[in-house]
């Protein structure tokens, strides 16, 4: 395996206000070699500005260019430039005050395979948000990132489980999903999967489909919502198609369960939060 010179990362930036949405490039050369290489890393995401600052801060980006220079109005006044010294001063100061990036702002690759020349894996920034999935990154290239950017590397459980619940329970499911992912498994939970423009229905239906669990939180609210009786059923036909367990249910406050799930032990998060999700974990 062939020992890299130098590894950098290039923001290219398509717009700027309170996000930065950008192509990520890393730029890199072989101990004795002269040609550089380039490897695009990410392609058109979104992300708080006070994040891809703190990328700067694990050597990951180090320049930040516009994409098409001849926009003048697609950026703010000044946001642009204010930016670039922005990240300017944080790398002087990550290198002379050997600043340490919070503990708490993290990367982490779930891996899904990997052989001598390359690793797979999934992207996800602070734990919860996926960035890129599916990302195939040469063995000598993936070794200098991870030593670079220090994330936390799993291996992904090769299934992914549904979040069903109602809008008024948000907090829960967000709290749920994150900690699914923390652990390890991939979710499909709506505000990391549906974006702008997307058919819902069309969204759910795959979800449904691609996922092999479907945690159901039951609620006052849930057990009365169409949107979420619809998710259910469609969760009791995967079930019944596979003869397998599909639909887990979640008590996350106390309510009357459903008829048709009240035969099936639920998870109960009414005690707990980490008793509930202790609970969970144990089914899939």
């Amino acid at each position: 395996m062939r020992e890299i010179s130098f590894l950098s990362g290039k923001a290219i930036v398509s717009r700027i206000d309170s996000h930065t949405y950008f192509d990520w490039v890393f730029e890199y050369a072989y101990v004795g070699e002269k040609k550089v290489y380039t490897f695009e890393f990410i392609k058109n995401y979104q992300i708080e500005n006070i994040f891809i600052e703190e990328l700067t801060k694990r050597y990951l980006i180090s320049s930040f260019v516009k994409e098409d220079d001849s926009v003048k109005d697609f950026f703010q006044e000044g946001t642009f430039n204010r930016m670039v010294k922005k990240i300017k001063h944080i790398h002087h100061y990550h290198w002379t005050i050997n600043s340490v990036p919070r503990k708490d702002l993290f990367l982490q690759l779930n891996i899904k395979n990997h052989t001598q020349k390359y690793v797979v894996f999934d992207l996800t920034f602070m734990g919860y948000k996926y960035i890129r999935r599916d990302i195939k990154l040469p063995m000598d290239l993936y070794e200098e990132f991870a030593e670079k950017g220090r994330p936390v590397i799993k291996f992904m459980k090769d299934y992914k489980v549904f979040i069903a619940h109602a809008s008024e329970n948000k907090n829960s499911a967000r709290k749920i999903a994150e900690n699914l992912t923390k652990s390890g498994y991939q979710v499909w939970f709506d505000e990391w999967e549906i974006k702008v423009g997307d058919s819902i229905v069309d969204k759910i239906n795959d979800g449904i489909q691609d996922s092999s669990f479907m945690v159901v939180l039951f609620s006052k609210d849930s057990i009365n919502k169409p949107w979420v009786k619809k998710e259910m059923n469609s969760g009791l036909m995967v079930e019944l198609n596979k003869r397998n367990v599909f639909v887990l249910p979640a008590l996350i406050e106390d309510c009357d369960i459903p008829p048709l799930f009240s035969d099936k032990r639920y998870a109960d998060f009414t005690k707990s939060f980490d008793h509930g999700f202790d609970e969970l974990v144990k089914s899939l």
